[in-house]
């Protein structure tokens, strides 16, 4: 081999060197694009989980109210039923008077 073929030959070498260092580059930049992609959503999907849990709590919250607070319905129907004692009560108070 000659030196003109060697140096062809160095070159050719030179420029895949680079070519393949700048595609490693850009494979390092895209991969930690990527790392830190990863990591936002593993945090959203942290906050996510609190807010799904604290929603969960709040559900539980309410199921529990609406057990424990009477029925409108109930709360009517109570009235009415003190409301006819009442009547009752003031018919034996009229009678006694008498």
């Amino acid at each position: 081999m000659d030196q003109n073929t060697l140096r062809e030959s160095a070159n050719r070498i030179k420029v895949k060197t680079r070519m393949l260092m700048t595609l490693f580059a850009n494979e390092k930049e895209q991969h930690r694009q990527a790392r830190e992609r990863i990591a936002a959503l593993e945090e959203e999907l942290r906050q996510q989980q609190r807010r799904n849990a604290g929603l969960e709590q709040e559900i539980m919250t309410l199921k529990m109210a609406s057990v424990l607070s009477p029925d409108h319905r109930d709360v009517e129907a109570t009235r009415a039923h003190l409301s006819g004692l009442v009547r009752e009560i003031d018919k034996c108070i009229t009678l006694l008077s008498h």
